[in-house]
């Protein structure tokens, strides 16, 4: 059985509307997850929410499949047009076309691509608002589930109701991240407002601009978490205190930029936190399924560990809207198949592309000033590592593309943490804010001995940690104004490429950790997608070399 998960807007071009929405498309075959991968990626615009057949025809052919092959097609139950199932069956003739909940996707997503398998566990999502029923739009829910025993029980929505405020935590960060951000660059409200783009990724922007402020009482006051009477399951809502007024919301707006976000990112833990420390004994499990736009918060997902609030935690790779197309068809799977089967990396489930695609990308690129090198794969690493301990800063393309916001080693571009090249990287590289931190990745054995981390298998860059005293001036790059670093564990089994580069550094300089950020460079581009990208993307930037599979490039 071909199972197709696939979300994006089919009834109008969301780049005219500026209605961003991760889009992207999931293939389950017998049971076995093949693909997840983004719009994006193709089209090469950043957040496109479109559904794109020009897309779905490239994907399907290089997965050798044609649309009669596929038997199922699902969707989360948002932005599709009105004849969403009449415009598929066409599209489709052999498939029956289901719409999933979007919350139920969220969930999904986390729930069948945990490791909790035949444990009781819990599963949540929170957002800024989702799908709407006839109740109003829900931004949070809460279930329990086991994968074993095929059971999945849900306790409770949360809705957004007619209000002036808040309500929803995500809503309230997302507000409070814009209003920071806004003094920050002294950019208008007005002006943010037309980049649907920037005003996505705010929270996570100001997640790193909150390391460098100092908590206000005063601020903290006119808010107020109020959990819903008579329902211990429910989300507390955010509103404003009795005393809060127009001299209160002055107040916060003549505080600096980095103590605003260092307020947001408190109350947005402390609600979350005290949540889940206090679901009944009778539903708390051990175990957390985490997803929803709220759960990329790496400092709130470490936070639950480091405080015994639950033993472990799973946060899928795309917990965000571009993930609900995967939870669309993982759903599916689970109750049409006898049993799904996970690939060992989840964060690296695009698409492959062959040393053929790379010699043609080469072939049709004016690289006449460049010197281009195939080697072996033990010269591809033993170079790559030298030139990495002489502080070149490189593009590393290998393998299948990432799955989700994070650039997970297969389109990297890395760096030696020991010279603290943030600024260069920020204004001559990536071109971003200065306050935002730069990850590392590092070899499993050698984890503890560097950092301190409550979630040991962090492969996905999902939760933080503490550099240890020790090490900080061995690894300034990725140690952050507060002392924490996000976090990427590599081993043999998840990333073999990667962990053979990691190790031939380490033996060179002792250094078992890399700076690892994604390869993009084009502004309004997202992480690159083939060789080609890779290339145009390369001769486009101050990068010192590019590593395209076994193929060294570098001036001449």
């Amino acid at each position: 059985m071909v199972i197709l998960g696939l979300s994006g807007s089919v009834s109008w071009d969301v780049k005219e509307t500026k209605w961003i929405h991760g889009s992207g498309y999931t293939v389950i075959i017998d049971g076995q997850l093949v693909l997840s991968a983004a719009q994006e990626r193709f089209s090469r615009f950043k957040y496109d929410g479109n559904f794109s057949k020009e897309t779905l025809d490239y994907i399907l052919k290089r997965l050798n499949l044609t649309y009669q092959d596929i038997d199922v097609v699902c969707a989360p139950n948002y932005c599709h047009s009105p004849n969403f199932g009449d415009d598929f069956n066409k599209l489709f003739p052999n498939s029956k076309i289901y719409t999933i909940d979007h919350h139920l996707c969220h969930n999904s997503a986390a729930f069948l691509t945990s490791p909790f398998h035949g444990e009781d566990v819990n599963i949540a999502s929170f957002d800024n608002t989702g799908a709407v029923d006839h109740r109003g739009a829900i931004y949070s829910n809460f279930y329990v589930g086991n994968n074993k025993n095929r059971q999945l029980m849900n306790i409770n929505n949360e809705y957004c109701l007619d209000s002036p405020y808040y309500v929803s935590i995500g809503n309230f960060y997302l507000q409070h991240s814009a209003q920071s951000y806004y003094k920050k660059t002294n950019i208008p409200w007005s002006g943010l407002g037309q980049d649907p783009i920037m005003a996505e990724w705010l929270p996570g922007k100001i997640m790193g601009l909150s390391g460098f402020g100092n908590l206000d009482d005063r601020l903290m006051s006119p808010m107020k978490v109020v959990s819903m009477v008579g329902n211990p399951y429910a989300m507390p809502q955010i509103i404003p205190s009795e005393s809060y007024n127009e001299e209160n919301e002055n107040h916060i707006g003549n505080q600096s930029a980095e103590d605003i976000a260092a307020w947001c990112q408190n109350v947005f833990e402390k609600t979350i936190l005290e949540y889940f420390s206090k679901i009944p004994k009778s539903i708390k499990k051990n175990k957390l399924c985490f997803s929803g736009g709220c759960a990329l918060n790496i400092l709130l997902n470490s936070k639950i560990i480091d405080l015994g609030i639950y033993d472990d935690v799973h946060v899928p790779t795309a917990p965000n809207d571009d993930g609900l197309h995967q939870g669309a068809a993982l759903i599916k799977a689970w109750e049409l198949e006898k049993e799904i089967i996970l690939p060992t990396n989840l964060g690296c489930i695009g698409l492959e592309y062959s040393d053929t695609d790379v010699k043609t990308a080469i072939n049709n690129a004016n690289l006449t000033k460049y010197s281009v090198k195939e080697l072996s794969f033990n010269k591809i690493i033993d170079k790559t590592a030298h030139s990495l301990k002489d502080n070149k800063i490189l593009a590393w393309y290998q393998g299948k593309s990432e799955f989700g916001p994070r650039a997970l080693g297969n389109r990297s571009i890395l760096a030696n943490p020991f010279y603290n090249n943030k600024d260069y990287l920020n204004n001559k590289i990536k071109f971003r804010e200065y306050w935002r931190p730069y990850a590392a990745i590092v070899l499993e054995d050698h984890l503890n001995d560097w950092f301190k981390i409550g979630k040991k298998d962090s492969y996905y860059m999902l939760f933080n940690s503490t550099v240890r005293e020790d090490k900080k001036h061995k690894i300034p790059a990725v140690t952050h104004v507060d002392g924490t670093c996000r976090i990427q564990v590599v081993n043999r089994d998840q990333n073999l490429k990667l962990f053979e580069l990691l190790t031939r550094f380490f033996e060179i300089t002792g250094i078992p950790v890399l700076l690892n950020t994604s390869f993009n460079i084009i502004k309004g581009e997202p992480i690159v997608e083939t060789p080609a990208d890779a290339i145009k993307s390369f001769l486009n930037s101050k990068l010192d070399n590019l590593i395209l599979h076994n193929t060294f490039i570098e001036p001449n």
